[in-house]
């Protein structure tokens, strides 16, 4: 083996492109080399699947460029015969940095065109991917692998994860005293500073219906949705200013929205955008008293219950089309029955949809879910009452499904005004029952105006507060 591996080693050495020269006054680049887990996805045909490096870019100004060259199943063996490493080197450049995390793959001894031995994976990383990327004058970040989301139920936490190859590197890490993060046990760590429900919802874990290659379900605690990979992202961008303090100057500062102040809602704003619930319109603007579409709150409204989207599917997405953004939510939204019927101007039928085909070997697997006629007409400003109605309904959805309970509040206020739509009139008294929602100034509440981008964001709070 470690013949083969030597001469795997010289003809890498032997291939590698010439040290490139480029112009000074390039915008410096932030290559990705890693594995599934932080590859870029297609939602075509891999929704809700993320890696962290399809996210990472938004942690930066525009004053640098990420370019993610991670591909699932890869080792660092296997990304050298692949030739991406040599891609890598043709295109990096004095200034650049290249960010490197493998590990996942590279123990599988059933798969020899994956599998290196520990030894040969800090040789490979030492020579191949830190050695030769100092010699083109670019920063490498070694990073151990990804944490997988394994609980322990005697210890009531998540277990270390990846053992071996995350010792590994940590020990390559110390001998070299290189740029290093330790991504794993910063996500471990952190991992049990939040709930076991909150971490695995990060997970590529999908009920029926949620993903698009496996419709039957998954139980995957190792990759992601983009919950997770946007939590990992942050966790690798926050540790850059003590690992890798150059990169300083290019992190995303916190936005500051400069129409915000002495607005009713300033406070609830900062507090959602602190949380991550809300972000701005750009150019330092959160736009306060702009419309939100109906589209728009059924993402956030879906986003604060947990309710993930499901797989578009052609012809039962009302008039949603694959290339409309909020396709996968209101697919979603529809198989549970989160639309109010009289918002579409339809019916609601029960059904029974196949997830996959009868075989000799098992029967056909099935699941219910609700048909519906209408529209939807996502673009369309939601008005308060169909706010408090969606609303209404993902929190119920959310507690029926969890072992969350929602109570009721103590309000000396309630609904004054009659200009509801009869069929919404009990969903919103509930909702004022648990204050999700209470009236104007005037105690009236205004149920055909369009909601605000303020009144969404203290809704979707008080959301977030009766499912903590």
């Amino acid at each position: 083996m470690k013949k083969a591996m030597a001469g795997i080693l010289t003809a890498a050495i032997l291939t590698a492109a010439a040290v490139p020269v480029f112009a000074e006054d390039d915008k410096p680049t932030i290559y990705i080399a890693g594995d599934s887990t932080a590859q870029t996805y297609r939602a075509l045909s891999n929704y809700p699947q993320m890696g962290w490096g399809q996210v990472f870019a938004d942690y930066f100004n525009d004053d640098i460029i990420v370019e993610n060259r991670a591909i699932g199943g890869r080792s660092t063996k296997r990304f050298i015969d692949d030739g991406r490493l040599d891609k890598i080197y043709e295109d990096i450049k004095p200034g650049d940095y290249l960010f490197i995390q493998f590990g996942i793959n590279d123990g599988a001894k059933d798969k020899p065109e994956r599998y290196t031995s520990v030894e040969d994976y800090k040789t490979l990383l030492k020579d191949k991917y830190i050695g030769e990327i100092e010699k083109r004058g670019a920063t490498p970040i070694l990073m151990t692998p990804t944490a997988a989301a394994n609980w322990d139920d005697e210890k009531n936490e998540f277990k270390d994860s990846r053992l071996e190859y995350g010792v590994a590197t940590r020990e390559l890490a110390a001998e070299l005293g290189c740029k290093f993060i330790d991504i794993n046990r910063i996500m471990t760590d952190t991992y049990n500073s939040m709930k076991k429900e909150d971490v695995l919802s990060g997970y590529f874990i999908c009920e029926p219906l949620e993903s698009v290659a496996y419709p039957e379900g998954t139980d995957d605690h190792t990759h992601l949705k983009e919950k997770g990979a946007r939590l990992i992202a942050g966790l690798i961008a926050e540790a850059i200013p003590e690992q890798v303090p150059e990169l300083i100057k290019y992190l995303k500062g916190g936005e500051v929205f400069t129409d915000i102040g002495g607005h009713w809602a300033e406070n609830t704003i900062k507090s959602a955008q602190y949380s991550g619930i809300v972000s701005g319109i750009g150019n330092g603007l959160f736009a306060p008293d702009a419309n939100v579409t109906r589209a728009e709150f059924l993402k956030m409204a879906m986003e604060a219950a947990g309710i993930p989207g499901h797989a578009y599917r052609e012809g039962e997405c009302f008039d949603a089309a694959q290339d409309d953004w909020y396709c996968y939510y209101l697919q979603g939204a529809l198989d549970k029955g989160l639309i109010p019927q009289t918002m579409t101007g339809g019916k609601t039928e029960t059904a029974v949809k196949v997830l996959t085909e009868a075989t000799d070997e098992k029967e056909a697997a099935t699941t219910e879910i609700l048909t519906y006629t209408g529209e939807f007409k996502g673009n369309m400003p939601i008005t308060r009452e169909e706010m408090a109605v969606i609303a209404m309904n993902c929190l119920s959805y959310a507690a029926k499904h969890s072992d969350k309970e929602i109570k009721t509040v103590s309000k000396e206020n309630s609904i004054i005004d009659r200009d509801i739509t009869e069929a919404y009139l009990n969903t919103i008294e509930a909702a004022y029952s648990y204050g999700l929602v209470e009236g104007m100034d005037d105690g009236s509440f205004h149920a055909k105006d369009n909601l605000t981008r303020a009144q969404a964001v203290t809704i979707i709070s008080r959301m977030a507060e009766h499912l903590k």
